[in-house]
């Protein structure tokens, strides 16, 4: 099943083809920004990955070339947020992982909450295609980035 999610999401995901033009061109017409989907790290949230994002400038730097689309994960935190994270963003709004680790009594670790993930990011997609809006591309920044390396293998 999850090989089945990953190809889903990897044909949702199709980048454009790259124009010729120069950005600094001064044709009439720009081409549409690329659309990113974006996955947040362990117990935080969209808004707080748009917070990080707008503090490292990325709005400003790419707001003409890329539009950025962050998704909340589908779980609500399960367990304390780490205090650097409430520390810096306050402990208001809600908190999310994208699935929690934990020792399944067998010498191993079970994913809980993964598979939900990967629905969630296929749904994510299915729906911006939808609407004609493909995502060009998907970005995530710790456990987010690890969910991309699992979808995109």
């Amino acid at each position: 099943m999850r090989a089945l999610r990953i190809a889903v999401v990897r044909h949702h995901i199709a980048p454009r083809a790259m124009s010729a033009t120069p950005a600094s061109s001064s044709s009439s017409s720009s081409p549409p920004p690329r659309r990113v989907l974006c996955l947040h790290s362990f117990r935080t949230s969209s808004a707080i990955l748009h917070t990080q994002m707008k503090m490292a400038r990325w709005f400003d730097d790419y707001a003409r070339d890329v539009e950025f689309i962050a998704i909340d994960a589908p779980h609500a935190a399960s367990g304390d947020v780490p205090a650097d994270v409430t520390a810096f963003f306050g402990a208001e709004g809600g908190r999310y992982e994208w699935w929690n680790a934990r020792d399944d009594g067998a010498g191993g670790t079970s994913y809980d909450g993964v598979e939900a993930s990967l629905r969630a990011v296929e749904l994510a997609c299915a729906d911006a295609d939808a609407k004609g809006e493909s995502f060009d591309g998907i970005m995530g920044f710790s456990q987010g980035a690890t969910l991309v390396g699992i979808v995109l293998g």
